[in-house]
């Protein structure tokens, strides 16, 4: 059962400070299509070039959605992981699990980043995940822009740049929310979802996390925005509606903002379509165990060699109005922290971010 996660004593913190701040919203873009979600407590949402991905979180299931209909057309199974937010590389399925950190009373495996096999979801390469919170690391949202991944972790309110074969950290920027969750890399910029209540999406500069611009998710009052996907014209949103998840589409009228996100004239390869290379540049996989060796860890051990702290980009983090001053580096501390390790809330979805 989802816990009431308004009276989250973290997030509720954490939603204050944001919304004090200032962050202005505008009206979204046009909603061009929607339909219900497999799912009722959508999380991860990805565009393979013909197909969404759709995730839950209280589920190993990954299912293959027909973007016309929102039929399931088929699912995948990844044993012993509960499937978070994901992503999507050219050839195969990125995914997140922040579970043993959120319950530890679940005896879920340390959180960590995997590669899957979109076949049959098979653990292709595992990492651990990049937070630096002191409480547990608590990976969310992850997107591929053809050479690199970015990872949101929400304790630390960033987000990583990571490079997929180590999961070494190759830099940071500000997350633009406390319930930052869902992120999607267009070609040039990235789109970032807020879990929280009738939270918004934001278009960020990758470079320094300057929000570009920002509107109020399509759901509707009470809604939580969760995954988010980009299929070269339009972004897709998971979006948690009360009683009644759904998939939206939205058309974006102008994805380069004026020219702030146009795409780099350097970049090779091309795309599938969704922002992502036909030459996938992650090296070739080898087996699970030797993967995990690679990286410096035990076959067994879930986490991947500590890359240290992260290279983080001297930034002050902007939401769309310019207010906000600073990272929310160690936002999450004291009685809320514990709050949170005592297992207050219990739900597993992205939307656990929310006010």
């Amino acid at each position: 059962m989802k816990p009431d996660v308004r009276r989250s004593p973290f997030f509720l913190a954490i939603g204050v400070v944001f919304i004090a701040c200032g962050a202005s919203s505008a009206a979204g873009p046009q909603v061009v299509a929607s339909f219900p979600s497999s799912f009722p407590s959508p999380d991860g949402l990805t565009w393979d070039g013909e197909f969404l991905w759709a995730t839950d979180c209280s589920t190993s299931r990954i299912d293959k959605v027909d973007p016309e209909t929102g039929d399931v057309v088929s699912s995948i199974d990844v044993a012993g992981v509960n499937s978070d937010e994901l992503a999507f590389d050219g050839e195969h399925l990125w995914i997140t699990d922040h579970t043993a950190t959120e319950m530890p009373g679940m005896s879920a495996p340390p959180p960590a980043i995997y590669r899957i096999d979109r076949a049959d979801g098979k653990v292709l390469r595992k990492f651990a995940p990049p937070g630096q919170d002191s409480g547990g690391k608590f990976p969310m949202g992850i997107a591929w822009d053809g050479k690199n991944l970015w990872n949101i972790d929400t304790y630390d309110v960033k987000i990583y740049k990571l490079d997929p074969a180590t999961g070494s950290v190759l830099g940071s920027i500000p997350a633009p929310a406390g319930g930052s969750c869902g992120i999607a890399w267009d070609g040039a910029c990235l789109w970032v979802s807020d879990a929280s209540t009738n939270g918004l999406i934001y278009h960020i500069d990758p470079k320094d996390g300057t929000v570009i611009r920002s509107f109020d998710a399509p759901g509707g009052d009470g809604h939580q925005s969760t995954g988010l996907a980009w299929d070269g014209r339009n972004l897709w949103n998971h979006d948690e509606q009360v009683s009644n998840p759904q998939i939206f589409k939205l058309q974006i009228d102008d994805p380069a903002e004026g020219g702030r996100c146009a795409p780099p004239p350097d970049v090779d390869g091309g795309t599938d379509g969704g922002g992502n290379t036909a030459d996938t540049g992650v090296p070739a996989d080898v087996g699970e165990d030797d993967a995990k060796a690679d990286a410096g860890v035990a076959p067994d051990s879930g986490g991947a060699a500590d890359a240290g702290p992260a290279p983080d980009v001297d930034h002050e983090a902007h939401h769309a109005d310019g207010s906000m001053d600073g990272s929310m580096d160690g936002a999450m501390t004291g009685d809320a922290h514990d709050d949170m390790a005592d297992g207050e809330h219990s739900g597993c979805s992205c939307a656990t971010v929310g006010i």
